[in-house]
């Protein structure tokens, strides 16, 4: 899904430039989460399960990536392969230290 990475990949980077007081305070609280995690895999076990965060995004940026993208790409950018996709593009985003 080509045309969902230029789009992510151009918002993404558009946000940083326009954002950047925004952006520093979230890799300053980015840093905090991940200096206190359990393991590299940022799993955070619960009574049945294992949530495994891969990747954490500010709201506003969020907001702006799936205005971006039409129907056929937000369903790609849900899937495992469009979340493996943006934290190994977007490394200032995983939570997890191994993607």
């Amino acid at each position: 899904m080509n045309s969902a990475k230029l789009k992510i990949t151009r918002v993404v980077n558009n946000w940083e430039k326009q954002n950047p007081l925004i952006y520093a305070s979230y890799k300053e609280s980015r840093k905090l989460k991940t200096d206190n995690l359990a393991n590299t895999f940022a799993e955070t076990p619960g009574a049945n399960f294992i949530l495994r965060l891969l990747y954490e995004l500010p709201e506003d940026l969020d907001f702006l990536i799936h205005r971006a993208l039409d129907d056929a790409e937000t369903e790609w950018f849900k899937t495992e392969q469009g979340g493996k996709w943006f934290a190994k593009s977007f490394k200032q985003y995983n939570v997890s230290q191994k993607t």
